[in-house]
């Protein structure tokens, strides 16, 4: 039989999970919300749809890539990772007011240069202004999966199966949070109640995060068998030049994949009517597609092609 410890232990990460499955969902309610506050202030939905898109994915890139390099000196990554999620809940509580004081410095500023609205450098600015205000929350956000990564996996040989999983967990909860966000919250309660109720919900998720952390055990080093770093050494064909032409391939294919997003919204608008429809299907069933692919990754599916 399990020792009380060990099903304490076990309930500990279930709960986790159910929380960066929430906190996916929230993430994307904040997503299609500054959709429509940035709609307001660029006046154009195609540079919202440009700038929310490149900003929040832009932000979980550098979040995923610099966090990630901090969380390894971490003792407790639950404990990080409820910190980052307070944080996110935070910025965005203050958000609308965020988004009128740093608007009203913009006009003020554009004026006060004579800056035509119609000027290049009028519209590169507000850009400049509307991508700086996302990047602190996506920033935050892109830290969370290699934060709880960090967590659960201590074997190599379950990385992909637990990274998988719980990229596969976040992504449909953010499938949730679109079709809450985009097809009743927003028109239900308006922009800012929706973002405020979002960001005290996530602020609680922080909270019993941060609460789980005193109970969960402190993770351990990433190990590997004899067997795992025998079969590591023996895979002679991934070398160092074939890992850098497999990251280049996933940068192009990330690429390609803004520039469909971008061209699906303004099909579906032909057919919807409605920008902010439009922008919340496409992501819907785009990230329920990033779902899809990551239960099938964790459940190592895609092993069998590993064979030469």
């Amino acid at each position: 039989m399990e020792s009380t410890l060990a099903i304490l232990n076990k309930l500990s990460k279930n709960i986790i999970y159910l929380l960066f499955f929430a906190t996916g969902a929230v993430g994307l309610i904040y997503q299609i919300v500054w959709f429509k506050y940035l709609s307001l202030f660029l006046g154009n939905t195609t540079y919202a749809q440009m700038i929310v898109l490149s900003s929040f994915l832009g932000g979980l890139a550098f979040g995923n890539y610099f966090i990630g390099k901090k969380v390894d000196n971490s003792k407790n990554p639950v404990r990080f990772y409820a910190l980052l999620e307070l944080a996110i809940g935070v910025y965005c509580l203050l958000y609308p007011i965020s988004s009128d004081f740093l608007g009203n410095i913009f006009f003020a500023t554009a004026s006060n240069l004579n800056i035509e609205s119609d000027n290049l450098v009028f519209i590169i600015l507000r850009l400049v202004f509307s991508s700086a205000l996302l990047f602190i929350p996506t920033f935050a956000m892109g830290g969370t999966l290699p934060v709880l990564s960090k967590f659960f996996v201590d074997k190599v040989s379950t990385a992909q199966k637990k990274v998988g999983w719980l990229y596969f967990l976040n992504s449909f909860g953010a499938v949730l949070g679109v079709i809450l966000a985009g097809f009743f919250l927003i028109a239900r309660f308006g922009l800012d109640l929706t973002i405020y109720s979002a960001a005290i919900v996530n602020i609680g998720l922080g909270l019993i995060a941060l609460l789980m952390s005193k109970f969960v055990k402190t993770s351990k080093a990433v190990s590997e068998s004899k067997d795992e770093i025998t079969n590591r050494n023996n895979d002679e064909f991934i070398t160092p030049k074939i890992v850098k032409l497999a990251i280049v391939s996933s940068g192009i294919s990330g690429m390609a994949a803004l520039l469909y997003e971008m061209v699906w919204v303004r099909l579906l608008i032909n057919f919807l009517g409605s920008s902010t429809y439009a922008f919340s299907i496409m992501l819907a069933a785009f990230i329920a597609g990033i779902a899809i692919g990551s239960f099938i990754v964790s459940k190592r599916f895609v092993n069998k092609f590993n064979r030469i």
